[in-house]
Order: C-alpha cells, then sequence, then structure tokens
C-alpha cells in the first residue's frame, strides 16, 4: 500500500499521516464518513479521489454479479460512486433504486455527517439492504449498502463557487459514494 494520506486503509495497514502501520490481526481500519464525504465533495470539484474508488452505475446489475466484476475485496466492501436517478411520474422525488433483479430499500432516516470548516451537515448517511423479486413478493439479501450523498447546501456552494459557464459540477451532480458490503454469516 503506497504510504499516501487519502489512500483507504486495508485491513492489515493503516495509514497514519504519512507513515503506514502494521495492525494485529483481526483489526480493522474503516475510513470515516467525513473522509466519505469528503472524497464525494472532491468527486464533485472533479478532483482526484482514491484508487479504490470505483465509477459504475450501481443499480444495472444484481450486486454480486457488480462485484464480480469490480476488483477483489479482502473485506467483502467495495467504494463506488454511481449517478443518483430520481423517479418519474407522480413520484420523481424519490430517488429510483430498483435493478433488473431487485431493489435497494432504506433502514433509517438520514444520518447529518459535519466536516471541518463547515457550520451546517456537508453530506447525508442512509443505510439500505438489497431486495431480490418485486414488492410485494421480494426476499430480503445479505446485501447491505451505506449511502452518502452531498447535502443540498453543499451542493449549492460548490456550484456558486465555479465560474460562469463552468458546467463540469453541474454534470456530476447525482454521484454519490456506495460502501457495498456482504455480511458472511459462518
Amino acid at each position: 500500500m503506497a504510504s499516501h494520506h487519502s489512500d483507504i486503509p486495508n485491513t492489515s495497514a493503516a495509514v497514519v499521516g504519512n507513515d503506514e502501520i502494521q495492525l494485529p490481526r483481526g483489526n480493522q481500519v474503516f475510513p470515516s464518513d467525513e473522509f466519505l464525504a469528503d472524497c464525494l465533495m472532491k468527486r464533485f470539484n472533479g478532483e482526484p479521489n482514491p484508487d479504490h474508488f470505483h465509477d459504475v452505475d450501481l443499480y444495472s446489475k444484481h450486486p454480486a454479479q457488480l462485484t464480480e466484476e469490480l476488483e477483489p475485496s479482502t473485506d467483502n466492501k467495495w467504494y463506488i460512486f454511481t449517478p443518483r436517478f430520481k423517479k418519474t411520474l407522480v413520484t420523481k422525488l424519490r430517488p429510483d433504486r430498483r435493478t433488473p433483479n431487485g431493489y435497494w430499500c432504506t433502514t433509517g432516516v438520514d444520518k447529518a455527517i459535519s466536516v471541518e470548516g463547515s457550520t451546517n451537515a456537508a453530506a447525508l448517511k442512509n443505510f439500505l439492504d438489497f431486495y431480490e423479486g418485486n414488492r410485494p413478493d421480494s426476499t430480503k439479501t445479505e446485501w447491505k449498502m451505506h449511502e452518502y450523498r452531498l447535502s443540498d447546501a453543499v451542493k449549492n456552494t460548490l456550484i456558486n463557487s465555479k465560474p460562469r459557464g463552468d458546467m463540469t459540477v453541474r454534470s456530476t451532480h447525482c454521484l454519490l459514494i456506495f460502501m457495498l458490503q456482504l455480511f458472511i454469516v459462518e
């Protein structure tokens, strides 16, 4: 693993400042919500992010099929930027989380995430479960997801900070970070 402060630590090592430290077996280090919100803001601004992040249409496939196409993960987690689509017609304000084989369903309420230098919530986090099939005959699977999205206030600030006519930020306004995790019960 490169000794760079923006790399996501894996399960056997962590980066503290510019130094890599080894952790005892069984310990895991996860990126903080603040770190992931910062990555999302960088993405929104067209800045680079860690190599561990993938650009994928999360809703185009079943999670198992999707993760087979990504680089292997030692801890069954994948970090993904994906477009967020809205439903059409009557429910056009709600996100459309359907896939060809099922759908992602929220399991709680949004959690506000603040970052250093921000007085308001910079991002929102939500938890989702994957269901195979269609309602009401769907079956809950073991696939879990953490969804991160920028708050409207932060998106508006970032858009307004761009020079007039610069559409780069507008073309990526619907990108999110997803952490997919398969919990294996042994």
